[in-house]
């Protein structure tokens, strides 16, 4: 998963909350999808320490 591809994730997320306004289901989102993120990012840290 490329950081582009995750802003793009990110900016979705924001306008797909952003008709609804509620602050709960944002920080939810925002939540799920940060460890999502440093999920990501250790695994590809771990493939390039094993490679």
């Amino acid at each position: 998963m490329t950081a582009s591809l995750i802003r793009a994730e990110l900016f979705g997320i924001a306008v797909a909350f952003n008709g609804r306004s509620s602050s709960a289901l944002f920080a939810h989102g925002f939540k799920i999808l940060f460890k999502h993120y440093f999920i990501t990012e250790n695994m590809k840290e771990a493939g390039e320490n094993m490679s």
